[in-house]
Protein backbone atom coordinates (compact mmCIF):
# COMPACT_ATOMS: atom_id res chain seq x y z
CA UNK A 1 0.00 0.00 0.00
CA UNK A 2 1.41 3.39 -1.25
CA UNK A 3 1.12 5.87 1.94
CA UNK A 4 3.33 8.67 0.25
CA UNK A 5 0.87 10.50 -1.25
CA UNK A 6 -1.96 10.03 1.82
CA UNK A 7 1.13 11.44 4.00
CA UNK A 8 1.98 14.60 1.92
CA UNK A 9 -1.74 16.22 2.20
CA UNK A 10 -2.93 15.26 4.97
CA UNK A 11 -2.40 17.97 7.06
CA UNK A 12 -3.75 20.26 4.43
CA UNK A 13 -6.68 18.21 4.87
CA UNK A 14 -6.77 18.18 8.23
CA UNK A 15 -6.78 22.08 8.56
CA UNK A 16 -8.60 22.72 5.38
CA UNK A 17 -8.14 24.75 2.59
CA UNK A 18 -10.77 27.23 4.12
CA UNK A 19 -9.43 27.35 7.63
CA UNK A 20 -5.80 28.49 6.42
CA UNK A 21 -6.98 31.32 4.47
CA UNK A 22 -8.91 32.94 6.90
CA UNK A 23 -5.71 33.17 9.36
CA UNK A 24 -3.84 34.78 6.19
CA UNK A 25 -6.69 37.46 5.76
CA UNK A 26 -6.89 37.48 9.66
CA UNK A 27 -2.75 38.11 9.77
CA UNK A 28 -3.10 40.83 6.82
CA UNK A 29 -5.96 42.75 8.52
CA UNK A 30 -3.93 42.73 11.75
CA UNK A 31 -0.43 43.93 10.02
CA UNK A 32 -2.31 46.14 7.82
CA UNK A 33 -3.66 48.26 11.25
CA UNK A 34 -0.66 48.28 12.95
CA UNK A 35 1.39 49.37 9.56
CA UNK A 36 -1.55 52.23 9.82
CA UNK A 37 -1.61 53.48 13.31
CA UNK A 38 2.51 53.12 13.16
CA UNK A 39 2.45 56.29 10.98
CA UNK A 40 -1.30 57.76 11.12
CA UNK A 41 -2.79 59.32 12.73
CA UNK A 42 0.05 62.37 13.14
CA UNK A 43 -0.36 64.02 16.32
CA UNK A 44 1.33 67.39 17.64
CA UNK A 45 0.76 68.02 21.43
CA UNK A 46 1.22 71.67 21.63
CA UNK A 47 -0.74 74.48 19.40
CA UNK A 48 0.81 75.55 16.50
CA UNK A 49 2.30 79.03 17.95
CA UNK A 50 3.59 77.23 21.26
CA UNK A 51 6.79 76.15 22.63
CA UNK A 52 7.64 73.90 25.33
CA UNK A 53 10.12 74.50 28.41
CA UNK A 54 10.82 71.33 30.03
CA UNK A 55 12.63 71.66 33.91
CA UNK A 56 14.13 68.87 34.68
CA UNK A 57 15.65 68.78 38.17
CA UNK A 58 17.54 66.10 39.94
CA UNK A 59 19.82 66.85 43.00
CA UNK A 60 20.98 66.15 46.18
CA UNK A 61 20.48 68.88 48.95
CA UNK A 62 23.32 69.64 51.47
CA UNK A 63 22.80 67.56 54.50
CA UNK A 64 21.03 69.51 57.78
CA UNK A 65 23.38 69.55 60.94
CA UNK A 66 26.77 68.72 61.54
CA UNK A 67 28.78 65.52 62.52
CA UNK A 68 29.92 65.20 66.25
CA UNK A 69 32.29 63.13 67.79
CA UNK A 70 31.05 60.54 70.44
CA UNK A 71 32.78 60.32 73.66
CA UNK A 72 33.79 56.86 75.39
CA UNK A 73 30.99 56.33 77.30
CA UNK A 74 28.59 56.67 74.15
CA UNK A 75 30.65 54.76 72.18
CA UNK A 76 30.38 52.02 74.63
CA UNK A 77 26.84 51.83 75.13
CA UNK A 78 26.66 51.20 70.85
CA UNK A 79 26.77 47.42 69.66
CA UNK A 80 30.20 46.55 68.50
CA UNK A 81 29.16 46.89 64.59
CA UNK A 82 28.37 50.77 65.33
CA UNK A 83 31.22 52.34 67.58
CA UNK A 84 31.98 55.07 64.86
CA UNK A 85 33.34 57.65 66.81
CA UNK A 86 30.96 60.23 64.43
CA UNK A 87 27.64 60.59 64.67
CA UNK A 88 26.88 62.40 61.58
CA UNK A 89 22.89 63.18 60.59
CA UNK A 90 21.68 61.76 56.80
CA UNK A 91 18.38 64.21 56.41
CA UNK A 92 19.48 66.53 53.56
CA UNK A 93 17.89 70.39 52.68
CA UNK A 94 14.46 70.55 50.32
CA UNK A 95 15.64 72.01 47.19
CA UNK A 96 13.60 75.30 46.93
CA UNK A 97 13.39 76.14 42.81
CA UNK A 98 12.05 78.82 41.43
CA UNK A 99 11.87 79.35 37.12
CA UNK A 100 10.83 82.70 36.15
CA UNK A 101 9.76 83.49 32.70
CA UNK A 102 10.10 87.42 31.60
CA UNK A 103 10.44 88.44 35.06
CA UNK A 104 7.37 86.22 35.94
CA UNK A 105 7.43 83.45 38.44
CA UNK A 106 5.68 79.91 36.61
CA UNK A 107 7.18 77.65 38.74
CA UNK A 108 8.04 77.83 42.77
CA UNK A 109 8.32 74.72 44.86
CA UNK A 110 9.81 73.13 47.63
CA UNK A 111 11.40 70.07 46.44
CA UNK A 112 11.70 67.44 49.12
CA UNK A 113 13.93 64.52 49.08
CA UNK A 114 13.47 60.60 48.89
CA UNK A 115 14.09 58.22 51.16
CA UNK A 116 12.55 57.16 54.50
CA UNK A 117 15.13 59.29 56.58
CA UNK A 118 15.04 62.29 53.73
CA UNK A 119 18.25 61.75 52.74
CA UNK A 120 17.74 60.62 49.13
CA UNK A 121 17.59 62.86 45.62
CA UNK A 122 15.30 65.55 45.44
CA UNK A 123 13.97 65.09 41.82
CA UNK A 124 11.09 66.63 40.03
CA UNK A 125 10.22 67.10 36.30
CA UNK A 126 7.81 70.13 35.11
CA UNK A 127 6.57 71.11 31.29
CA UNK A 128 5.26 74.44 30.26
CA UNK A 129 3.49 75.10 27.38
CA UNK A 130 4.72 78.93 26.11
CA UNK A 131 3.86 81.15 23.39
CA UNK A 132 6.52 81.24 21.08
CA UNK A 133 8.81 83.86 21.00
CA UNK A 134 11.91 86.01 22.21
CA UNK A 135 11.73 85.07 26.30
CA UNK A 136 14.00 85.68 29.06
CA UNK A 137 14.22 82.92 31.58
CA UNK A 138 15.90 82.85 34.92
CA UNK A 139 15.88 79.58 37.17
CA UNK A 140 17.19 79.61 41.00
CA UNK A 141 17.91 76.65 42.74
CA UNK A 142 18.71 76.77 47.10
CA UNK A 143 20.37 73.64 48.00
CA UNK A 144 20.88 74.50 51.46
CA UNK A 145 17.76 75.27 54.26
CA UNK A 146 20.82 76.52 55.89
CA UNK A 147 21.33 79.71 54.13
CA UNK A 148 18.97 82.74 52.66
CA UNK A 149 18.78 83.08 48.97
CA UNK A 150 19.58 80.78 46.24
CA UNK A 151 22.94 78.99 45.84
CA UNK A 152 22.56 78.32 41.61
CA UNK A 153 21.22 80.69 39.34
CA UNK A 154 21.09 80.78 35.38
CA UNK A 155 19.26 83.35 33.38
CA UNK A 156 19.65 83.67 29.57
CA UNK A 157 17.44 85.34 26.49
CA UNK A 158 16.33 82.43 23.92
CA UNK A 159 14.07 83.11 20.48
CA UNK A 160 11.29 80.20 20.43
CA UNK A 161 9.80 79.16 17.29
CA UNK A 162 6.96 77.10 17.33
CA UNK A 163 7.52 73.49 18.24
CA UNK A 164 10.76 74.69 19.85
CA UNK A 165 11.47 72.79 23.40
CA UNK A 166 13.75 74.32 25.59
CA UNK A 167 15.50 71.54 28.12
CA UNK A 168 16.39 73.00 31.55
CA UNK A 169 18.52 70.34 33.35
CA UNK A 170 20.03 70.95 36.94
CA UNK A 171 22.21 68.57 38.82
CA UNK A 172 24.27 70.88 40.45
CA UNK A 173 24.77 72.83 37.72
CA UNK A 174 22.73 74.04 34.74
CA UNK A 175 22.48 72.51 31.45
CA UNK A 176 20.29 74.04 29.12
CA UNK A 177 19.16 72.60 25.62
CA UNK A 178 17.46 74.90 22.84
CA UNK A 179 16.03 71.86 20.32
CA UNK A 180 13.69 72.79 17.61
CA UNK A 181 12.51 71.12 14.51
CA UNK A 182 15.40 71.94 12.12
CA UNK A 183 18.47 71.34 14.74
CA UNK A 184 19.60 70.97 18.09
CA UNK A 185 21.92 73.40 19.91
CA UNK A 186 23.18 72.73 23.21
CA UNK A 187 23.74 76.08 24.49
CA UNK A 188 25.48 76.06 27.70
Amino acid sequence: MDTSNHVKGSWIRRLGVKRIGGQMAFYLLFFAFIGYFADQPEFDNLVPDEALIKLAVRHSGKIIGECRVLDASEIAKLAPNMRAPLRCPREKSPLQVELSLNEKAIFVDSIEPAGMHNDGISAAFERFSVKAGPIHLSVKVNDDAGSKGFSHRFEGDYDLNPADILVVDFDGGFNVQHHSRTSTDILH
